[in-house]
């Protein structure tokens, strides 16, 4: 018998392994969190991961995202998430979209998912994510800011409770308007830092290797919870039902 899955067996027992191999997850950005995010997923016997990111590796990248290597630079995220994963994963199902998310899209992209994980910094897409899955009743995490911080305390909060996180904030005020009050997400009480301007004069976050994949993770950790939790509470169901 293979080995592959043989320590995560033991944690989360058959049911809960058939429960994962059953599972269909999209993550949205495969950058420092979405990367991290596909990665781990990848590891834990997910079936099948959606993978969606309309970028190419940059240079830029290779201090935090696990897709970025010299040799993916110029390459589509995709392709190189895929690269990423085959290397240990032979058998799960990847289904890549070269694309850009928004309002025209989001139920396509969402199609027949168990959880969404939002790990793109568009705003814009961010919100279409969640007015769409929330909607639907899909599951969704979403990932607020990573940029200019140096400590790796991320957690699942509700958004309505979230404090000093300027893309929260903008999230609750832009969730507001469309009727949504909550929705779990992965945030830090670490305040940005102050950060020079970037070579070309901009705001570009800054980031180091360590903070993106420690909020991936975190997703990661959360998604897998919820498809575990939620076969458990399944046979809670089916044995409250025999009970009457």
């Amino acid at each position: 018998m293979s080995q592959v899955h043989a320590r995560t067996l033991r944690l989360i027992g058959e049911e809960g392994m058939q429960r994962l191999a059953a599972a269909r997850i999209a993550v949205f950005g495969l950058g420092g969190v979405g990367g991290a995010a596909a990665w781990a997923l990848s590891r834990c016997g997910v079936g099948m991961l959606r993978l969606i990111d309309c970028d190419a590796v940059a240079e830029s990248n290779l201090n935090r995202q696990m897709v970025a290597e010299f040799e993916t630079i110029g390459m589509r995220k995709t392709l190189a998430a895929e690269r990423m994963i085959r290397r240990y994963n032979r058998t799960i199902d990847l289904d890549l979209r070269d694309v850009r998310a928004g309002e025209e899209n989001a139920a396509a992209l969402c199609e027949g998912m168990d959880v969404v994980i939002d790990a793109v910094d568009d705003l814009s897409a961010k919100e279409a994510l969640a007015v769409h899955c929330v909607g639907q009743g899909i599951a969704l995490l979403s990932s607020m800011g990573t940029g200019n911080k140096l400590g790796t305390a991320f957690s699942m909060q509700d958004l309505a409770r979230t404090q000093g996180d300027p893309l929260a904030r903008a999230m609750r005020r832009r969730l507001r308007r469309r009727g949504i009050e909550h929705l779990p997400v992965c945030i830090s009480a670490e305040l940005p830092r102050g950060v020079p301007p970037d070579e070309a004069g901009g705001h570009t976050p800054a980031s180091i290797a360590f903070v993106p994949p420690s909020a991936g993770l975190t997703l990661a950790a959360e998604a897998v919870r919820i498809l575990l939790e939620r076969e458990a509470d399944s046979h809670a169901g089916e044995r409250n039902h025999h009970r009457d």
